[in-house]
């Protein structure tokens, strides 16, 4: 299963989606949740997640300064921003970052929320099978070395 991590400063929005969502049955685990972005930074440098949910506003360090610390740590993180900025400036920085959804909290709709997670899934399968059809490649080029 694939790693979730979630972070946010509003502890609420944590506890919805750590009970709303049912996590296991989107092929994820909600793997860590966190309350601001330097304690979120700290874990997936020792656990890296494979999808990252945050917030952009938040204490010691924002959405978009983890987002783009931990791309460059690794670049196929799989990033959704759950935000209530509405303004285009934060949508264009995340856009920049190539997230792959920018969510607005007043307009949450959790099965779009899980549309959301099971499409992130269905990319992260087939970029894993990819890997591995060029692994077998490799292996297959470097035995006729």
């Amino acid at each position: 299963m694939y790693k979730v991590m979630l972070v946010d400063d509003d502890f609420p929005v944590i506890e919805m989606l750590s009970e709303m969502i049912e996590w296991e049955q989107l092929g994820v685990t909600l793997h860590s949740t966190h309350e601001n972005g330097r304690s979120a930074f700290e874990k997936a440098s020792e656990e890296m997640p494979d999808i990252l949910i945050t917030d952009i506003g938040m204490p010691r360090m924002n959405g978009i300064e983890l987002t783009k610390q931990l791309k460059e740590i690794n670049p196929n993180l799989q990033v959704v921003i759950l935000s209530c900025h509405t303004e285009f400036k934060f949508a264009k920085q995340a856009l920049n970052l190539r997230v792959q959804d920018y969510l607005v909290k007043d307009m949450f709709d959790s099965e779009e929320f899980c549309r959301v997670i099971k499409k992130i899934v269905e990319n992260l399968e087939k970029q894993k099978k990819k890997d591995l059809k060029q692994i077998e490649f490799q292996q297959m080029v470097n035995g006729f070395g």
